[in-house]
């Protein structure tokens, strides 16, 4: 019986004892947990520029773009283009996405073509195309 008392003094006489190891053991695990779940959260950021375009047929409009890898990482662009504007007569868009990473300050070159609404290409000037990578 003395033993068993005894255990149980040094647990209340080593109270505080316990309550700063296990709070500094929680501590420890609740930092290695939230450490672990951190990711690189920077993203590539793009410029992007419409060189020229050409009307193929009356319902098809041929955009020549260049893309810029303006950020620090390397990305994998995904270009949004759009033609027209969509309350507009005539318009028409598309997405284009590179297979392979683009690397910080490298450029990226691109013809793709735009179905134009009720064959509007011929209707379709500079100031209506627009083009953003993300």
């Amino acid at each position: 019986m003395e033993k068993i008392q005894r255990q149980s003094n040094w647990f209340a006489r080593h109270k505080i004892l316990t309550g700063v190891l296990i709070f500094i053991v929680g501590g420890l695990f609740i930092g290695a947990v939230s450490s672990g779940s951190k990711q690189n959260t920077a993203k590539a950021q793009y410029a992007a520029e419409v060189r020229d375009h050409n009307v193929i047929d009356p319902g098809t409009l041929r955009l020549d773009v260049k893309v810029r890898n303006t950020g620090a990482v390397s990305g994998k662009p995904s270009c949004f283009m759009q033609a027209g504007k969509p309350t507009a007569a005539y318009h028409g868009v598309d997405r284009v996405t590179r297979d392979e990473e683009l690397k910080p300050g490298e450029w990226w070159g691109f013809t793709q073509q735009i179905t134009i609404s009720k064959e509007g290409a011929p209707y379709i000037d500079d100031a209506d195309i627009s083009v953003t990578c993300d």
